[in-house]
């Protein structure tokens, strides 16, 4: 899966312009430990283009693995537009 680099400031524009400092932020996975969904995995793909919003963008799974799939999914997705 191929990962795109974007410039930290044009991702967060309240920062001050750099042409030396970028991020790769795809997405993220995080089990619930407490609640109704204990032991579930939430997912979310954080990355975005200009556009409509892609759908889905986050959800739950019953594994690590699935939920990582999920966001790999997802950004794939938007890559393919």
């Amino acid at each position: 899966m191929p990962i795109e680099w974007v410039r930290r400031s044009d991702m967060f524009p309240d920062l001050k312009p750099s042409k030396v400092d970028f991020v790769a932020i795809v997405g993220r996975v995080m089990q619930f430990d407490s609640g109704p969904e204990r032991g579930r995995w939430l997912w979310s793909m954080v990355a975005t283009a200009p556009g409509p919003t892609l759908m889905p963008m986050n959800g739950r799974a019953d594994t690590r693995g699935e939920a990582g799939r999920c966001v790999v999914a997802a950004y794939e997705r938007l890559l393919s537009r």
